[in-house]
């Protein structure tokens, strides 16, 4: 999971960030610097809601959750089971996609019911099996696709946030967002590769490297570029530039096209 921007600092860099609800001309983000310190850094971003996205996974998890608790009744109507086997179907044709097997055969039960008005309660039981096997899968980390879309989903937000704060001149914050997205890219290929994640970008670089992954040039860049997230956790906002910054997000933004998305 992508970290939040409280915590991307990592352990040996705290830097603290205040979400106000304040908003910027024209609803753009907006950054205060006034009586910033080494210690604090706000961020104003009112027309992009990065929490909203960075939890997509723990809201699905947590509908998940309340399906299953759902279906452990007791059930007061005919019509409460029909209201569960809707919400499954939907739930799954969210995660699995309209053409999927199981999806087909939620909606086949809904269309029997439909037809014949006979007891819902015939379908429960494989409703829940149905239920059951998407919460394994869930859980075991076989919907990959779902989660490769909301990893995408979030990296992209948050590299566009990095893109308008860098146009708007604020390269400290941008080099933030830049550095988080980098971290959590370095565990996804990690783990796509079957190699141990670290705990920092550098000790995820290095095995990458010498796994083979990307070659010393590439592995050199990304110490260059967890060099800048860093000066900016540290608040050491004079040793790099805006230029450094942006042609991080460039170079960030192709690793990812290359190494994650081919």
């Amino acid at each position: 999971m992508l970290k939040s921007p409280r915590s991307c600092g990592g352990k040996d860099s705290e830097i603290f960030w205040r979400t106000q609800q304040e908003e910027g001309a024209n609803g753009a983000v907006s950054i205060s610097n006034k009586n910033r310190s080494k210690s604090e850094l706000s961020i104003v971003s009112p027309g992009i809601n990065v929490k909203r996205h960075m939890l997509a996974e723990e809201r699905l998890n947590k509908r998940l959750e309340e399906l299953v608790d759902r279906s452990k009744g007791p059930w007061q109507t005919g019509r409460d089971q029909h209201a569960f086997v809707i919400n499954v179907a939907s739930f799954a044709r969210s995660i699995l996609g309209n053409s999927h097997p199981l999806v087909a055969d939620l909606d086949g039960m809904l269309s029997a019911y439909a037809k014949h008005q006979g007891n819902i309660g015939i379908f429960i039981d494989k409703t829940i099996g149905i239920l059951m096997g998407i919460k394994s899968d869930f859980e075991g980390g076989h919907l990959a696709d779902l989660r490769s879309e909301i990893r995408a989903e979030v990296e992209s937000d948050l590299l566009g946030q990095a893109q308008k704060l860098l146009e708007a001149g604020h390269k400290d914050s941008a080099a933030m967002l830049i550095g988080a997205v980098l971290e959590d890219a370095l565990r996804q290929l990690c783990r796509k590769k079957n190699i141990p994640e670290g705990d920092s970008i550098e000790k995820m670089n290095a095995p990458l490297r010498n796994a083979g992954v990307y070659s010393l040039p590439q592995q050199q860049q990304i110490t260059a570029w967890a060099a800048i997230r860093n000066k900016a956790a540290h608040a050491k906002f004079t040793e790099y530039s805006i230029e450094e910054v942006r042609l991080m997000l460039q170079g960030l933004t192709t690793f990812i096209l290359n190494y994650l998305k081919a």
